[in-house]
């Protein structure tokens, strides 16, 4: 549990990479700071079809709700990743809540809904596993697989959202 807490307090402490990344990953037109994009591409959608002559879910405020939840995801973790990169700050600890609890939202709807089941299962291990790999990148101090590995995340995870669209 120790172990758990030191790790959040690095993550909102802006510790989470090495402080010499920070000119790397800074950069705000890069293919790293871009990767949030598909996070805000996919709420933006969603929230549209929220207001669509036939939502997806049943209720619109639900699905409204639950965009604007991924827009706000987009936005802070662009200035966890990007602006407030290897500096303290709040937004860390906001994208880390914001981030699981919408991952936990996905599982959840893996779990329910059986037109979408292995698909999701699939894009969910592929997506964990981006961030498995970005983390273990950041501990060995590889910056172009962290990159790499942290913008899959960034559109594993719209890009399950987007495939749910089209076969749920």
């Amino acid at each position: 549990m120790d172990d758990l807490r030191l790790w959040v307090r690095d993550v909102c402490a802006g510790r989470s990479v090495p402080s010499e990344w920070r000119p790397a990953l800074s950069r705000p037109v890069s293919a790293y700071a871009l990767s949030h994009g598909a996070i805000l591409g996919v709420g933006l959608a969603q929230l549209a079809l929220a207001f669509a002559p036939r939502p997806y879910l049943r209720s619109r405020r639900l699905q409204a709700a639950e965009a604007v939840l991924i827009v706000l995801a987009a936005v802070v973790s662009y200035l966890a990743d990007v602006v407030y990169v290897c500096r303290p700050s709040a937004v860390h600890g906001i994208d880390l809540a914001l981030a699981t609890f919408l991952v936990a939202l996905l599982v959840c709807k893996v779990a329910t809904l059986r037109s979408v089941r292995v698909l999701g299962m699939l894009a969910l291990v592929a997506a964990l596993g981006f961030r498995a790999l970005s983390r273990r990148a950041a501990l060995r101090g590889d910056l172009c697989q962290f990159r790499a590995a942290h913008a899959a995340w960034h559109v594993t995870i719209p890009a399950f959202a987007i495939l749910f669209f089209l076969f749920r």
